[in-house]
């Protein structure tokens, strides 16, 4: 009788935990089951300090792992310094992976010199998501910085530009990753899907009283991690101008990070207390009705690379509980948002245009509601759970599902 074939064996590797992982990106549990059908499917990761335990989905389909290191996302100190600590242990995790006999390693999110590590013990046997830069979001000031950062990212392209092919969040990601060396043919793309059930339109007068809002007042909402990439300077000295003519005016800045102190400083200096709040890090279902309640969703980036290779899931949030959105100008962004038909789009930086933009939708409650509407209807088409799954799924079965067995 012939023997029966064993599935090839795949890990994933994420900081912060599975229920973190599938809060940050909804589709994962059904990427981990998918996969689960041609791989043997092993997820390792830190404890998350507030969401320990294991989506089911999640646990019926992986082996899961978690490491003795409790980490938490909203905490900005310990987020850092374990982030920190994960990088110097992904020497120890990858000889354990490899072990376990392990010979494939999905790394979804977009940690430095994870891939380059990682490919001393899988060589083409190890991907990742390409979402963010964070060398260049945190270590590109000053001048050893700027050395430390150049050779972070110079050790993570020649990593990246090896990689049997990459996972990305627009579809434009392959052509502004083509000039790092990178071909796009290697380069997937993936939308965030919607979790219908957290994001959805919501009754908005309730939400409203819930957060203290009257109904005359204008509200923004902007939700996400308070970075340098997130470039909310441009904002804040927009607003001056707007409540001249808006004294109701309200904006909402939901999220912790590492610019927090500063942006509550030039809200102070900017005498703008009375009209901006930062309830730092809430819970996603705490988010969604405030989104429910507002009149206008806030998406705001820098033109950086990392801004071109992702849509956002913030804007899917903002346009699934059917709000206007004003967002920044990016080609990943722009794969969603026509400017005038399902929101409006504004250069980054440019403080004039994102007051103008701000004032139409301030002036005419018509305008706000017809782009909501359209933009409700955008997500419903486009951020899919179904297709998120079957695009994230297909360039691992087409590289690696069926190609030899464990040993």
């Amino acid at each position: 009788m012939k023997e029966k074939t064993k599935k090839p064996k795949l890990a994933f590797w994420f900081r912060y935990g599975a229920s973190e992982h599938a809060e940050l990106f909804h589709a994962i549990p059904s990427i981990i089951a998918a996969l689960s059908e041609h791989f043997e499917v092993y997820y390792i990761s830190l404890t998350s300090r507030e969401k320990p335990q294991i989506p089911e989905m999640v646990s019926a389909h992986a082996h899961v792992f978690q490491l003795p290191v409790r980490i938490s996302r909203r905490n900005t100190t310990d987020k850092t310094f374990k982030t920190l600590l994960w990088i110097a242990l992904i020497p120890w995790i990858a000889a354990g992976t490899r072990l376990a006999g392990i010979r494939y390693v999905y790394v979804d999110e977009t940690i430095p010199l994870v891939m380059p590590i990682g490919r001393l013990f899988f060589g083409n046997g190890i991907t990742m998501t390409l979402a963010d830069f964070f060398a260049e979001q945190y270590l590109s000031k000053g001048f050893l910085r700027g050395l430390l950062c150049r050779l972070v990212s110079a050790l993570d392209y020649r990593a990246w530009r090896r990689a049997p092919f990459l996972i990305a969040r627009s579809r434009s990601a392959g052509r502004h990753l083509a000039p790092l060396g990178i071909a796009p043919e290697k380069v997937f793309y993936a939308y965030d899907p919607i979790d219908e059930e957290l994001y959805h339109a919501y009754d908005r007068a309730a939400c409203r009283k819930t957060w203290g809002w009257k109904e005359e007042e204008i509200v923004m909402v902007y939700h996400g991690v308070l970075n340098p990439a997130k470039d909310l300077d441009t904002v804040l000295e927009a607003l001056p101008e707007v409540i001249q003519e808006f004294p109701g005016f309200r904006f909402l800045a939901i999220g912790n990070g590492p610019d927090e102190a500063r942006l509550k400083e030039k809200t102070r200096s900017l005498n703008l207390e009375k009209h901006v709040q930062f309830p730092g890090y809430v819970e996603p279902r705490i988010v969604a009705t405030a989104l429910g309640g507002g009149d206008i969703g806030l998406i705001s980036r820098k033109a950086d690379l990392g801004s071109q290779l992702v849509i956002t899931s913030v804007l899917g949030h903002c346009l699934a509980c059917g709000i206007a959105v004003l967002a920044t100008r990016t080609d990943g962004i722009a794969e969603l948002i026509t400017d005038g038909r399902n929101g409006l789009m504004f250069e980054a930086g440019n403080v004039q245009e994102f007051r103008e933009k701000l004032l139409m939708l301030c002036r005419d409650s018509t305008l706000r509601r017809g782009l909501a509407d359209a933009g409700y209807q955008t997500v419903r088409l486009e951020l899919t759970l179904s297709e998120t799954v079957e695009r994230n799924v297909q360039p691992f079965v087409d590289h690696w599902g069926g190609i030899g067995l464990d040993a």
